[in-house]
């Protein structure tokens, strides 16, 4: 898989997901995801918004900033 076919499948998810249904989506291992992820990093098409969850954007350095509800909702360690 390639990091087009990568961010399609993860555009799949919404603008804001989790890395454990990035992981899901794709099927691959952790480390091929962390890859993958730090790449998008990289180009501006994702932003970390908090441990583990991330917002997409098809524009470089254009990420949406998630409404703190929809965080809330991801957020999946202790308060």
């Amino acid at each position: 898989m390639n990091i087009i076919e990568v961010l399609r499948r993860l555009s799949e998810l919404g603008d804001v997901f989790t890395k454990k249904e990035a992981q899901e989506k794709l099927g691959m291992s952790t480390k091929q995801l962390n890859y993958y992820l730090e790449a998008l990093l990289r180009e501006g098409f994702l932003r970390r918004v908090a441990k583990g969850i991330y917002a997409l954007s098809l524009e470089p350095g254009r990420a949406s900033s998630p409404h703190e509800f929809v965080l809330g909702q991801l957020h999946t360690g202790p308060p």
